[in-house]
């Protein structure tokens, strides 16, 4: 593999993980405040 493909795949290999670790900062921020998105 290109040394492009490679800068390619971990670029998008860091998105993903930042991604997660955002989705599930929203989450536990949501469980300590006391609200849960379902109630509207």
């Amino acid at each position: 593999m290109g040394k492009l493909a490679v800068r390619a795949l971990r670029a998008v290999l860091v998105v993903v993980i930042a991604g997660t670790v955002f989705v599930q900062a929203l989450m536990v921020w949501a469980l300590v405040s006391g609200r849960d998105p379902e109630d509207g």
